[in-house]
């Protein structure tokens, strides 16, 4: 079955739409992309105290939280 020129003229449309698109929204995926990399692969500081600490009654809190409750914090 042949296409009719307004069947090709709305493929070749839609055919440029999408590639202007994807052009245009590629930068800002890979910039995405590359922040989450290194977001979650971040070296932390060696000297920093640990973000988390456990307990001897299995519980882990924060140990911002745990300073914070503790006696003499007001």
């Amino acid at each position: 079955m042949a296409k009719t020129s307004i069947e090709k003229a709305f493929y070749r449309w839609t055919r440029d739409l999408h590639l202007s698109v994807g052009l245009l929204v590629s930068p800002f995926v890979i910039a995405f992309a590359a922040s989450v990399f290194f977001l979650n692969h971040a070296k932390v500081a060696t000297g920093a105290p640990p973000a988390m600490t456990s307990r001897s009654d299995g519980g882990c809190f924060a140990a911002s939280v745990q300073r914070a409750s503790s006696p003499g914090h007001g």
